[in-house]
């Protein structure tokens, strides 16, 4: 009697793709727990090692089904997940490109928090401690990010160059707000803050999300200045350490004491 023994075929195994790896690649997080996609529309499950196909601008993960474009333009956008259809720019709309993805409906867009803007301006410059918006320097530093990013050449069109108009610190509008270049641009006011804001957003949503994969670090803030009074007693220092007779007041003299150096100096006239 002969044994026959059967074979089994062992399924080579897969090897998992480290994280790092993928972002070299280009793919990013999502909010979606192990899914991680690009922003030319790759999908890829870390969870079981795979790249996911796009079935009817759909991808299935654990049986429930998730809209691509809606994913990528939450993930590269900041915005969040919505009801409304999305309009591919191109026609194809087979093309996941997050240049060729928008929502058909128009939705408002809030200015950046300013903690977020601030924190964007220090992944590239050291600034002062007490830096805000109503700093006049606060421009400069947001359009010289955009130019070291390539941002001020990442878009076309109208909207576009109403946003780089209020972001040039250089231009006549420079002091103008976000309703008054519009308003002069020709654009109601809601459409024009809308269409800036929307810019806004991306270059600091672009920012924040390079710090957060590890290609940008916060700096520190500026060196405090020395106040007039600290650079004075530095100087009287020197002086002593020279060995000269010489006192440097720290301060203005109030009236009342000049009124007194003045008495001393007429008594000290009578007694002589």
């Amino acid at each position: 009697m002969k044994l026959t023994i059967k074979k089994t075929t062992i399924k080579p195994i897969r090897k998992k793709l480290a994280i790092l790896e993928l972002q070299k690649q280009g793919f990013v997080k999502t909010q979606i727990s192990g899914l991680f996609v690009t922003n030319k529309g790759d999908c890829y499950n870390h969870a079981i090692n795979r790249k996911l196909l796009i079935n009817k601008a759909k991808i299935t993960i654990k049986g429930k089904a998730y809209n691509v474009a809606k994913i990528i333009l939450e993930t590269f956008c900041k915005i969040p997940i919505r009801n409304g259809q999305i309009r591919f720019k191109n026609g194809n709309n087979k093309d996941y490109s997050l240049q060729n993805l928008e929502y058909a409906t128009t939705e408002t867009h809030h200015a950046p928090k300013e903690t977020d803007i601030i924190k964007v301006i220090r992944l590239y410059f050291e600034v002062p401690k007490k830096m805000s918006r109503q700093n006049l320097i606060y421009k400069f530093y947001l359009h010289e990010i955009a130019i070291k990013r390539g941002f001020v050449h990442s878009h076309t069109g109208k909207y576009f160059d109403l946003f780089l108009q209020w972001l040039n610190p250089f231009s006549l509008t420079q002091n103008q707000s976000k309703q008054e270049i519009s308003v002069k641009n020709g654009y109601s006011i809601t459409n024009g803050i809308n269409a800036i804001n929307e810019y806004l957003n991306l270059l600091t949503n672009d920012c924040l999300r390079d710090f957060e994969n590890g290609f940008l670090h916060i700096k520190d803030f500026a060196p405090k200045q020395p106040t007039k009074t600290q650079k004075l007693k530095e100087l009287q220092k020197t002086i002593n350490a020279n060995g000269l007779n010489i006192k440097i007041p720290l301060r203005k003299s109030s009236a009342k004491e000049k009124l007194n150096q003045y008495l001393k100096q007429i008594n000290h006239l009578k007694n002589n």
